[in-house]
């Protein structure tokens, strides 16, 4: 099998197969080489680059636009369902510490309340010090029974949890009606009282 014989586009030169032409172009037309070779992913990248310049400005506010709106009106069902992501930019991360007392012996808050497989949702805790971390790229107005939904145990007037009796809410030192509308601020410091009458 004999190779084709091919002559040169710049400088007519006729050459035996395509290696050949091509190892001769590289070597006696630099520049023209360069344009056939480089210029091309040049070109791309170059387009590449613009193109992303141009949208991804705008593409990075609209996430976070998306990531900080007010959503007061959404389901709060749906709000304490939803895992922090890499992309959400916080507007509100604040610590409560709560405590819990069942005929005066402290119960334990569990580590890991809101974290399913390493994704924390915007209530969770990390360890069992009773701290309840508040991380959130939205406006909501958290509450204590939505810790307690998070943790998924009942709260409200008769019981904590599988604790009943008489509950008693202290918030920053004072009693407080309907704990489970108190809305959470940074810092407070919450502690629960079951009296079972044992």
């Amino acid at each position: 099998m004999s190779k084709k014989e091919v002559t040169c586009k710049y400088c007519g030169r006729r050459l035996v197969g395509g290696r050949a032409l091509k190892d001769h172009i590289k070597a006696k037309h630099k520049p023209q080489y360069l344009l056939m070779t480089v210029v091309p992913y040049l070109v791309i990248v170059l387009v590449i680059a613009f193109a992303s310049a141009a949208f991804l400005p705008q593409y990075l506010e609209d996430l976070r636009n998306r990531n900080t709106a007010t959503e007061v009106n959404v389901n709060p069902e749906d709000i304490l369902n939803r895992f922090l992501t890499p992309t959400d930019r916080l507007i509100k991360h604040i610590h409560v510490f709560l405590s819990i007392r069942v005929d005066n012996q402290e119960i334990t808050i569990p580590p890991g309340i809101g974290i399913v497989g390493g994704r924390e949702k915007y209530m969770h805790t990390h360890d069992d010090s009773g701290i309840i971390h508040i991380e959130t790229p939205i406006d909501y107005p958290f509450t204590l029974g939505d810790f307690f939904k998070v943790w998924d145990k009942r709260f409200d007037e008769n019981c904590v949890g599988e604790y009943c009796g008489n509950v008693t809410v202290i918030v920053n030192g004072q009693n407080i009606e309907t704990p489970w509308n108190y809305v959470l601020e940074n810092q407070d410091n919450i502690t629960i009282e079951v009296d079972t009458g044992k």
